[in-house]
């Protein structure tokens, strides 16, 4: 995997990018109103390329074993993202506390208050087998065997179940 600091410089780039082209588009709206529509799309493009590159920057933190620095890159996460970057961010999250020592407690507590109402059965899947490998950790084998078996209910394709 390319280094922390490398993706760390291209995803600001992308920020500082997005932001020129995003001051220019609010300079164009003032001048034509009707594209009002145009600078919506633009700040929401904006919005899910942040999202994103937070998410990205923080699944290449904890590939390089740097777990605590995956979850403090996280919290820069808004709260309102779209439905796959929630995903996205509280898998990171699980995967991370996974790998550090100490903090399958938080790993659980985090997946375990998170609605899943909003999820697609493929990601409610996913936390379920996340939450199986965490009870796992823990000790507990019959709670561990039930989140694999709900994975599996859910999604029969979950190959990591």
């Amino acid at each position: 995997w390319d280094p922390v600091p490398w993706w760390n410089e291209v995803l600001s780039w992308r920020g500082y990018m997005y932001g020129i082209i995003a001051t220019a588009a609010k300079s164009l709206m003032e001048i034509h109103p009707q594209l009002m529509h145009q600078g919506h799309q633009l700040d929401q493009l904006g919005l899910r390329d942040r999202a994103w590159g937070i998410n990205k920057l923080a699944g290449t933190a904890r590939r390089h074993r740097m777990g605590e620095v995956a979850n403090i890159v996280l919290t820069k996460q808004q709260r309102h993202v779209e439905v796959q970057e929630a995903f996205s961010k509280l898998r990171e999250q699980s995967k991370a506390c996974l790998e550090m020592e100490g903090e399958t407690i938080t790993g659980l507590n985090a997946l375990e208050g998170t609605s899943l109402d909003f999820f697609h059965t493929h990601h409610k899947a996913e936390l379920f087998r996340l939450k199986g490998l965490f009870q796992e950790r823990m000790g507990d084998g019959d709670a561990a065997h039930q989140s694999y078996a709900t994975a599996l209910s859910l999604c029969k394709q979950l190959s990591k179940a």
